[in-house]
């Protein structure tokens, strides 16, 4: 079982990470007070993988850059896209305003750990954008991807996550995917992806003493 603290602009959370299987953890962490939040999907992509390629296409339309540059529009990107998510809407009722703290937060530390951005554009606006960072040997693991909700966001999506599948020759793929969202899933399993670890997340809201 693995614990994190994660703090928003008015409360802070304990997230504990445990395997799916385990029924005793999940019943201990209910006795604690806390909640289950989500029920997370580790997939991963052998590198190169044929049938990746043969799955997507490159809209000519469409630009990708790879840098260490996190620009301002991919933050509004992340607000407007994660509007359900469980990492970042932590209380039961759905509060955008203190999600979009979490995810600025997010983001930031990924930036500060040295993270690079993948970022698709049509023209000068931003479609979709994928935040990568190096998992251990031969690892590429993609920590955050979002999309604009309209047609031109979804016809962004397979470029990049051909982009993601081909920026590090030789890298094995590795996505962590909410068994609620059904579209990355379909996306993930199209390009050969294959569940390695399933886990279950719970939350609880904790005070300055707790942590």
């Amino acid at each position: 079982m693995e614990f994190s603290i994660v703090k928003g602009a008015s409360h802070s959370y304990r997230i504990a990470r445990l395997e799916n299987l385990d029924a005793e953890g999940a019943e201990s962490l209910l006795q604690d007070g806390f909640r289950f939040l989500d029920r997370r999907l580790v997939m991963e992509i052998p590198a190169k993988s044929d049938s990746a390629h043969a799955s997507v296409g490159n809209e000519r339309s469409l630009s990708v850059s790879h840098d260490a540059d996190f620009s301002d529009d991919m933050y509004s990107l992340a607000y407007s896209a994660f509007v359900t998510d469980r990492r970042f809407h932590l209380n039961p009722v759905f509060d955008q305003t203190e999600a979009n703290g979490f995810i600025k937060d997010y983001i930031d530390r990924q930036k500060s750990e040295g993270a690079s951005v993948l970022k698709v554009r049509h023209g000068s606006e931003l479609l979709a954008f994928g935040i990568v960072r190096a998992a251990g040997s031969g690892v590429m693991e993609n920590v955050l991807a979002a999309s604009k909700s309209d047609l031109h966001g979804k016809m962004a999506v397979p470029t990049l996550y051909e982009s993601l599948l081909n920026i590090h020759g030789g890298y094995k793929y590795r996505g962590i995917v909410s068994s609620s969202n059904q579209a990355s899933l379909n996306l993930h399993f199209r390009l050969g992806g294959k569940i390695t670890r399933i886990f279950d997340e719970y939350v609880k809201q904790i005070f300055s003493d707790e942590e």
